[in-house]
């Protein structure tokens, strides 16, 4: 698949060189990029496609959830505002707009945004099912599940849905009407696998609920079996990825550089496996005045993959010999400048708490040492 996208790119890049204006193809050109995790880059493809005055709402949009992937929730919520500023009938923008609003914890204002896509569209589902569990964060739970029921009403295989609805209750019974038919539906070979994972844990939270553990076990088993599915982690790639980070990121290496860069004096970076503590660390951290808490980012990923770029085909970490001083400079920069966008940090350290960015150690040290 990324092969696929990665031939995209470069069909695209032929065809705007001809039609450099075209908003569509920089639209395409921005999913491409979207598509393949170099989400900066699609920034720039997506801001070219807007400047046209046709569909600019579509444009909008995807140039939003770009933005919030980034975790760049301030520019997104006005990215969707100007979409829905463009087109006040827009569904998707309202039902992103809902989405971030969330996410920054203007849990109010974000049911409100799902209220008027529900209005727009009374089928929208997924929008039901945010509300609900909107409602749910501010302790509404018999509205909550009031709305919830209504999302399943509207399609009765919403996995995600009877997930939820089971948190909201407590059984007594396995013949629930509720147990009964959620296993019904989990039976139905048709079902997509995403609702058939959600599925498999409202099940095994039910039976745990009615003492029946062996059913409950298989369910959550079941569960985490079909998860795995969409996961495509591969130890071999792994520990090959990290063969080559020690063979390229040696001694020899860095005593070759002898200047380092000068920047970074304001970043603080918490690193370490998932689940070893980095969440408390950065608490601990960010409860002084004069430290802010930016959570985890996936900057320096980006960052990587826009300033050290491949050379001949050799991509990082082995193209890291064939950059000199100059590469990791310009990485720090385009960092600290995403950091800047995050408008926290004025004044402040900053907290960096990506644990997976232990695997960056040697490019933090030479890029914001």
């Amino acid at each position: 698949q990324k092969k696929d996208f990665l031939s995209l790119e470069k069909e695209l890049t032929i065809h705007l060189k001809e039609f450099t204006d075209s908003p569509f193809l920089h639209n395409m050109m921005g999913l491409t990029l979207s598509n393949q995790g170099r989400l900066e880059e699609s920034l720039d493809s997506f801001n070219l496609a807007i400047k046209s005055p046709e569909d600019t709402w579509i444009y909008l949009n995807n140039l939003g959830i770009t933005l919030s992937k980034l975790g760049r929730y301030n520019e997104a919520i006005a990215t969707f505002i100007k979409s829905i500023d463009s087109d006040r009938l827009n569904v998707n923008a309202h039902f992103f707009l809902g989405n971030t609003l969330r996410k920054v914890g203007r849990v109010d204002e974000a049911i409100i945004s799902y209220d008027t896509a529900i209005e727009l569209n009374p089928n929208h589902s997924e929008a039901l099912l945010l509300k609900s569990l909107s409602l749910k964060n501010l302790g509404k739970f018999e509205q909550s599940m009031e709305v919830c029921k209504k999302a399943i009403a509207i399609r009765a295989d919403f996995g995600m849905a009877h997930r939820h609805l089971a948190s909201l209750l407590t059984y007594e019974d396995e013949e629930d009407p509720h147990i009964v038919e959620m296993e019904s539906i989990y039976n139905t070979n048709s079902l997509d696998l995403e609702d058939r994972i959600q599925l498999a844990f409202g099940l095994g939270k039910s039976f745990e609920d009615v003492k029946k553990y062996q059913k409950a076990f298989f369910y959550l088993k079941e569960g985490n079996r079909q998860y795995r599915k969409t996961l495509k982690y591969s130890t071999v790639n792994r520990n090959k990825l990290f063969s080559l980070i020690k063979d390229s990121f040696t001694k020899d290496f860095f005593d070759s550089h002898i200047k380092l860069s000068k920047q970074g004096k304001k970043m603080i970076f918490v690193l370490g496996l998932p689940r070893s503590g980095t969440s408390l660390v950065e608490q601990i951290l960010s409860s002084h005045s004069r430290v802010y808490g930016a959570g985890e980012r996936r900057f320096l990923y980006e960052t990587i993959n826009k300033a050290l770029l491949p050379v001949d085909g050799i991509h990082f970490p082995r193209n890291i010999r064939l950059h000199d001083q100059n590469s990791f400079d310009n990485l720090g920069r385009i960092y600290l400048q995403l950091i800047k966008k995050l408008g926290m940090d004025e004044g402040l350290l900053v907290v960096d708490k990506m644990p997976h960015n232990f695997q960056y150690i040697g490019v933090i040290h030479k890029a914001l040492s």
